[in-house]
C-alpha cells in the first residue's frame, strides 16, 4: 500500500487510476503492487522509489489464536493491516468495507487485470443517453454463457468511440478490471471501444423476428379488442414481483368485484419461456376474459425469456385476447408484436384490463348532482312561473269560474262514480246469471247422462245369462260343451243342468226332435 499526495482538485482523476481515500487517517493510498505511471507524480517525496521503499506501515493482527493473516502468508502485511480484533474475538475478523477492499487489491495488483481485450455483444445500454462525453456509459458485454458490467467514463467517451454505440452490436473493449465496493460488483472499465458487427443474439432475434412476420403473426388482422368490462382476468408473472403487486394494487382501486387469477411462473432464466408458455395455455382454457403477460421491467437478457419462439406462438394461439406487459416504455420484446394489446408496465396492463367502474361510479354520481341541480333550477323558475301566473289570476279575480268549475267537477265525478257502479252492477248480475244457468245446466246434464247410464245398466242385466238363470232358465253342458242341438246327444248321456243356485246332473232316456210326430 503506498501513500499519495493528492491536491483537491485531482482527487476524480486518481480514482480512475486506482487511488482510495482512508476516511479513517484522511490520506490517499494506492492500495496496489507497482505504482501506476499516472500516479507516479502523486507518490510522497516526489519519486516511486521512495514511495515505494515506505509503504504505509500498519499494525500488526493480535496473535489471539495461532498465527496472524500475515504471519500465515494470506495475505501482505499491509492487507493483513485490514483486519480487525476485539479483545473478546477468538480470532480475526473482516467487516465487509475490509473485505471488499482486499478484492480491490487484488484486482490492481494482479497484472493481467490491468490490460485487458474482451469481445462480446452490448446490451443493457440505455440509448437514450448522449454520447457526447456529456455523460459516463454503463452497458454490459454478453456473450452465450456469460455477462459481465462495463463503464465508460465520459472524458473518455470521444477517444474510446468511433462510432455511437449500441444494443446488440459485437465489440471488442480494452480496458481493466475494477471492483465497485459500494454495490459489490466488477465491472470493466472501457479505454477503447472497435465495432465488429452484429452480435450472434441480436442477429439471431432480428432472423426470428422477420420469420415470425412472414408468417402473418403480427397482422393487425389477428388482434382481438380487449372486453370492455371482464369478470375474471388472467395473470401470468412471477409470485413474488413488483408486477403482480402493482397489479393487483390498480385493479382494487378501479374495480373491487373483479377476479383476479395469477398463474406463477418463472420470468427469467431456461425455464422461464416453457413456464409462461404453460401459464398462457392453462389461463387460455380455465376461461378468463384477458390475459396480462409480463414482469417488473428489467435488462435485455433478463427479458429475452419474451422473445422465446414458443412464447410467442402461444400467445398467438391463445383464444383469449393477450396484454404484453414486459419492461417499460423503452424495452420492446416479440410478444409485445404478437399480443392484441402492449403496454410499458404492468400497472398500465391493469389499467388496460379492468375498467375504472369505481372512477364511473363517481362520474354517475357527479352526473346525478349536476342533472338535480338543473332539475332545481327549472323547477324553481317553473315555480317563480307559477307564482306570477297565480299572482294575475288573483288580479283577475277567476275564484267563480274555479269555483263552477270545481263543482262541474264534483257533478261529472259523481256520475262517472255511479256510471262505473252500474257498469260493475251489471256486469257482475250477469256474471251471477251466467253462472247459476252453467250451473244448472251442467247438472241437467249430468242427470241425464246418469239416468242413462242406469239404463244402460238394467239393459245389460237384463241381457246376462245369469239374469235368466234366475227366472226359470237353466244352463245345459254336455261333457263339458254347451247343448245346443239334440243331434249332440244319445240316449244314456248324461247331462249338466246348471241354474241359478248350483247344477243338476241327469241322463238322456229319450230324445224328440220338432219335426218327429
Amino acid at each position: 500500500m503506498i501513500r499519495l499526495s493528492v491536491p483537491f482538485t485531482e482527487k476524480d482523476e486518481v480514482k480512475k487510476y486506482g487511488a482510495r481515500w482512508n476516511p479513517n487517517g484522511k490520506f490517499w493510498y494506492y492500495p496496489g503492487g507497482e505504482l501506476p505511471a499516472e500516479l507516479r507524480k502523486w507518490a510522497l517525496k516526489g519519486t516511486q522509489a521512495d514511495a515505494a521503499a515506505k509503504p504505509l506501515e500498519t499494525p500488526a493482527v493480535s496473535k489471539t489464536n495461532g498465527l496472524s493473516a500475515a504471519e500465515a502468508g494470506l495475505f501482505t502485511a499491509a492487507e493483513a493491516g485490514l483486519f480487525s480484533t476485539q479483545e473478546t474475538s477468538p480470532e480475526p475478523f473482516l467487516t465487509v468495507s475490509q473485505l471488499s477492499e482486499l478484492i480491490r487489491t487484488h484486482y490492481y495488483r494482479e497484472p493481467a487485470f490491468r490490460s485487458l481485450l474482451v469481445r462480446g455483444e452490448v446490451t443493457n445500454l440505455n440509448e437514450k443517453i448522449r454520447q457526447d462525453g456529456s455523460a459516463h456509459l454503463y452497458f454490459s458485454l454478453k456473450d452465450p454463457d456469460a455477462l459481465i458490467g462495463c463503464i465508460l467514463w465520459k472524458d473518455e467517451v470521444k477517444s474510446a468511440l468511433a462510432a455511437p454505440l449500441k444494443n446488440g452490436q459485437m465489440v471488442s473493449v480494452k480496458g481493466s478490471l475494477d471492483y465497485f465496493t459500494g454495490q459489490g460488483r466488477t465491472q470493466l472499465k472501457a479505454e477503447r471501444i472497435t465495432e465488429l458487427g452484429v452480435g450472434n443474439a441480436s442477429l439471431a432475434l432480428l432472423q426470428l423476428h422477420k420469420k415470425l412476420e412472414q408468417e402473418g403473426l403480427f397482422s393487425p388482422e389477428w388482434k382481438k379488442p380487449i372486453p370492455k368490462h371482464p369478470q375474471a382476468v388472467g395473470i401470468v408473472t412471477s409470485r413474488s414481483g413488483q408486477a403482480i403487486q402493482d397489479i393487483c394494487k390498480v385493479a382494487a382501486k378501479r374495480d373491487p368485484y373483479v377476479q383476479l387469477v395469477l398463474y406463477p411462473v418463472t420470468v427469467q432464466g431456461k425455464q422461464a419461456a416453457e413456464s409462461i408458455v404453460k401459464g398462457i395455455q392453462a389461463l387460455d382454457a380455465y376461461g378468463v376474459d384477458t390475459i396480462i403477460v409480463g414482469r417488473g421491467g428489467g435488462s435485455e437478457e433478463e427479458l429475452y425469456s419474451y422473445n422465446d419462439e414458443a412464447v410467442v406462438r402461444a400467445v398467438f394461439a391463445a383464444k383469449t385476447p393477450v396484454i404484453s406487459a414486459v419492461g417499460h416504455a423503452g424495452n420492446w420484446t416479440l410478444i409485445d408484436f404478437v399480443s392484441d394489446k402492449r403496454v410499458a408496465t404492468p400497472t398500465e396492463a391493469a389499467e388496460e384490463a379492468v375498467p375504472d367502474v369505481m372512477a364511473e361510479m363517481r362520474r354517475l354520481k357527479t352526473l346525478t348532482r349536476e342533472l338535480q341541480a338543473v332539475f332545481l333550477g327549472q323547477l324553481l323558475q317553473k315555480k317563480k312561473r307559477l307564482e306570477v301566473q297565480r299572482t294575475a289570476l288573483e288580479a283577475r279575480h277567476p275564484r267563480r269560474l274555479l269555483e263552477e268549475r270545481k263543482t262541474l267537477y264534483a257533478y261529472l265525478k259523481e256520475k262517472m262514480d255511479a256510471a262505473v257502479q252500474a257498469v260493475l252492477q251489471r256486469d257482475k248480475n250477469r256474471f251471477e246469471l251466467q253462472e247459476a244457468a252453467l250451473r244448472a245446466g251442467i247438472g241437467a246434464v249430468f242427470d241425464r247422462k246418469k239416468h242413462r247410464f242406469e239404463l244402460t245398466v238394467a239393459r245389460l242385466h237384463g241381457l246376462s245369462p245369469t239374469a235368466k238363470l234366475v227366472k226359470g232358465f237353466g244352463y245345459i253342458s254336455l261333457a263339458g260343451a254347451p247343448l245346443v242341438s239334440v243331434e249332440q246327444a244319445q240316449p244314456g248321456d248324461t247331462v249338466e243342468i246348471r241354474i241359478h243356485d248350483g247344477a243338476l246332473e241327469a241322463g238322456v232316456t229319450h230324445i224328440r226332435r220338432e219335426n218327429d210326430a
